[in-house]
């Protein structure tokens, strides 16, 4: 996210995302793929593209519906768009499939418990940012492709 430092601004944030996705698909390596395609549509929501955010999310449950991070996502969204019995639909698998020993619980949990108290309607780019920037600490890692990604934006 060295381009949002430098104030580049979003189209430079999906550039990089895409550059990096394409990568990740040469090189065949899915987990990242996947990881790439969730921080994509989470910038979507970071926009105000909640449908695109949905979307995004939805074509990646079709394909994985046993990763929880769509759902929680969903959830989110929902939450925003005052869809309470979708977000709380998506919110009940989301706890069915997450981990009890997943390192970030609590603070995926306490995401949806602000999303259940409707604290995320004033904070909409702020929570995004938040939750952007915790899910791309928790599934960036340093690989050969993304220090590929370092020496082209040099």
């Amino acid at each position: 996210m060295v381009m949002v430092k430098k104030h580049e601004g979003p189209a430079a944030v999906f550039e990089m995302l895409n550059k990096a996705l394409e990568v990740a698909r040469r090189e065949k390596r899915v987990t990242e793929e996947r990881n790439i395609r969730i921080l994509i549509a989470q910038m979507h929501v970071v926009q105000g593209e909640l449908e695109e955010g949905l979307k995004n999310f939805q074509i990646l449950i079709d394909e994985n519906p046993r990763d929880f991070r769509p759902y929680l996502c969903q959830g989110i969204i929902y939450g925003l768009l005052n869809k309470k019995k979708e977000a709380e639909e998506q919110f009940e698998i989301y706890r069915s499939l997450v981990p009890e020993e997943f390192p970030q619980r609590g603070f995926l949990d306490d995401i949806v418990l602000a999303a259940k108290k409707d604290n995320l309607k004033w904070n909409l780019a702020g929570i995004s940012f938040s939750i952007t920037a915790r899910a791309a600490e928790l599934c960036w890692t340093r690989t050969k492709w993304a220090k590929e990604m370092e020496v082209e934006k040099m």
